[in-house]
């Protein structure tokens, strides 16, 4: 995944990590959004320091991502990620803003 830059209601968002971004958000959001919001942002913390060492491993060290990470890594971390996805979901569902699946 590149590094994106995302401008949304004023915010201009350059990293793979949103999370300081999101919790910027939690005062223009309604109240009741706070601890998703918070939760994402968690999420994002935990998960977006392992982005590069998953895709590239330590090279300075001689491991590969298959030497640094097992299956039980993997698997927390795709739970981590599809319970961002259905908090996103429900998140701009309550701001009125529609998702579809691809």
């Amino acid at each position: 995944m590149a590094q994106t830059c995302h401008e949304w209601r004023g915010l201009t968002i350059l990293s793979h990590d949103p999370s300081g971004e999101l919790e910027e958000l939690i005062d223009r959001m309604p109240r009741e959004l706070t601890s998703l919001i918070l939760e994402l942002a968690n999420i994002a913390k935990a998960l977006a320091p392992e982005h590069a060492r998953s895709t590239y491993g330590e090279p300075s060290a001689g491991l590969t991502p298959w030497d640094i990470y097992g299956r039980d890594d993997a698997e927390r971390a795709l739970a981590m990620a599809r319970r961002a996805v259905d908090m996103m979901n429900t998140i701009l569902k309550s701001l009125g803003i529609n998702v579809t699946d691809p």
